[in-house]
Parts: structure tokens; sequence; C-alpha cells
């Protein structure tokens, strides 16, 4: 990744609220609150559908669901995703645009293990491949098939419920 970042110019998004050594490459670093990586993300999700940044042909042909999916997601306005997740509203809606655009090839999420480690980390995991769409990556197109809705359990804050399930 720091090779992609120094010598071809990629732009990495480091989403962690503890400082690692990423972040000295990181094109932006948001600190999210933890167990609030969910509404991060559907506010992410948000602004790339809002701003037409999404490959319509690809989600019209490859995707069931979507629209109730769409409908949860809608929920998750930068303002009200900063209040839960205490990620300034412009950085949320920056980070979207960088991923959503990337400058060369396409978009590509890699986390660590925290990623699956908190309450909503299944969830996260699930929802992450369908922020990009349009993601030249075989397996993201794979898991963004199939996008159902998921109901909140008992260990989930209503704040922070799991919008979507990628199957």
């Amino acid at each position: 990744m720091r090779r992609a970042v120094i010598e071809r110019g990629a732009k990495l998004i480091v989403i962690n609220p503890r400082r690692i050594d990423m972040c000295d490459f990181a094109e932006l670093w948001l600190r999210p609150r933890p167990g609030t990586d969910v509404a991060l993300l559907n506010a992410m999700a948000k602004v790339v559908l809002d701003e037409g940044l999404s490959d319509g042909d690809f989600v019209r042909d490859r995707t069931e669901g979507f629209e109730e999916w769409r409908q949860v997601g809608d929920k998750y306005s930068l303002e009200t995703a900063e209040k839960i997740t205490g990620v300034p509203a412009g950085d949320i809606a920056q980070a979207a645009r960088i991923y959503a655009r990337p400058p060369f090839s396409g978009s590509c999420l890699i986390w660590g293990m925290g990623m699956t480690q908190h309450t909503n980390g299944n969830a996260n995991y699930l929802t992450n491949p369908a922020l990009d769409p349009t993601s030249r990556i075989p397996e993201y197109k794979v898991c963004a098939v199939r996008i159902e809705k998921i109901e909140a359990t008992a260990e989930t804050e209503p704040d922070t419920k799991p919008a979507s399930r990628v199957r």
C-alpha cells in the first residue's frame, strides 16, 4: 500500500480511532467512535449514490433488494452520521468521493482483524463491498450481487443498526 501511495499516487483512507503507521501515508484519517462503523459506511454509501458516483447499470443488472437497502441508507445523512460517529460531515463526504473516484484502476478495501472484532464487525464486512458496485476486483463484484436488509439484534444499538447484508 505504501508503494502504491508513494509511487503511483493512490489515495489511502484510514478508518481507525487509533493512530497507526499507515496514517503517515493517508490522504484522509477518519477516527469514528468505536462501534459506529456501520453508520459511517452507510453515510459514505449515501454520498456515492446521491452524487451519482455509482454504476447504475451494474446495480440494476447485478443486485437484488437494492432499493430496500437504499431506503435504510437514506437515514444516514452526513449530519446524522457526524453525530453518531464523531467524524466531521465534510470528512465523510471527502472519503466517499475519494473512494468512488480513484485516481487509477479501482477502489480496494483492506482491513485487519479489528474490523471483525466488534459487535457490528460482520455487518461491516458484508456491507463494505456495497460501497463500490463498480469495483474492478472480481471478488467484490461477486459479493455485491445480493444485498438484503438485516434486522437489528439485541446487541446492536439503534444508531448503528446494520443496514445491509451482501451475499
